[in-house]
């Protein structure tokens, strides 16, 4: 249904799978995505919420929380479920990556800074997480 755009009825298709299986973390994240498609962007955040407080490591579910943590509140959201993901996949680059760019936002530098050396540290040769830490370092020396 939502190949075709009919996202009230995958809604209603979710809401049913919920109803059997209220731990069902993708029919949530499914139900949250027709919920934003709609228009409904409150209950699509905390549908999202919902399918990480069942499954953290939901990644589907992690990258669409990032992709709308469009709030104060929900920026902070973000990084504690971010955490709370790398708490469990430790060695998730991108992850760590998108935690990075979120502490960088919110200037939260020495944070930041620590998620740059662990990617760095699964990958030496990652340029975009070089570049961070350079634009890090200039920031200091300004």
């Amino acid at each position: 249904e939502i190949q075709r755009g009919s996202y009230d009825l995958a809604s209603e298709r979710f809401k049913d799978a919920i109803e059997l299986n209220q731990r069902n973390d993708q029919a949530w994240a499914g139900l949250g995505l027709c919920f934003q498609q709609i228009g409904d962007f409150d209950l699509a955040f905390a549908a999202i919420e919902k399918s990480l407080d069942l499954n953290p490591i939901n990644e589907v579910a992690i990258t669409m929380l990032a992709q709308w943590a469009d709030r104060p509140d929900r920026i902070e959201r973000l990084v504690s479920r971010l955490q709370a993901f790398l708490a469990k996949k430790s060695a998730d680059i991108e992850k760590s990556l998108m935690l990075a760019k979120v502490l960088v936002k919110l200037q939260r530098n020495l944070e930041a800074r620590f998620e740059l050396n662990k990617v760095l540290n699964l990958d030496p040769y990652r340029k975009d997480a070089k570049d961070m830490l350079l634009t890090l370092d200039r920031a200091v020396e300004v």
